[in-house]
C-alpha cells in the first residue's frame, strides 16, 4: 500500500501528502480508521479491479470533514460564497452530509 503512487487524476499531489492533510484534520482516532479503511478498501480494489488511486484518494478522504463545527460550515458557506439555502437544507461539504441545527 505504502507504494502506491498517485498519478494525479484525483489528487494534485502525493499518497503521503494527501495523508497528511487528513491528518492534521482529524483526531488520532479518526485517522487510524481512515488508515484501516484505506487498506481494506484497497484489497477489494484488487478483487474488483477497480482504480486503485481513486480507492485511495476516496477512502482517506471520506471522514475529511467528519470532525468539524456546524459553525465551521457556517464560516466556509460564507467565506466561499456558497448558496444560503444550504443553512436551511444542511451542507454538502467535502465527504459528508451535514445537517446543521
Amino acid at each position: 500500500m505504502s507504494d502506491l503512487k498517485y498519478q494525479k487524476h484525483y489528487y494534485s499531489g502525493t499518497r503521503l501528502e494527501l495523508m497528511g492533510v487528513v491528518k492534521t484534520a482529524l483526531s488520532d482516532y479518526r485517522y487510524q480508521h481512515v488508515v484501516r479503511v484505506e487498506k481494506m478498501a484497497l484489497k477489494l480494489a484488487t478483487k474488483w479491479q477497480a482504480d486503485p488511486e481513486m480507492v485511495s484518494v476516496a477512502a482517506l478522504i471520506h471522514d475529511y470533514t467528519k470532525e468539524r463545527t456546524d459553525d465551521e460550515f457556517i464560516q466556509a458557506i460564507q467565506t466561499y460564497h456558497l448558496p444560503v439555502s444550504l443553512l436551511a437544507w444542511g451542507i454538502i461539504f467535502g465527504t459528508e452530509l451535514w445537517v446543521l441545527k
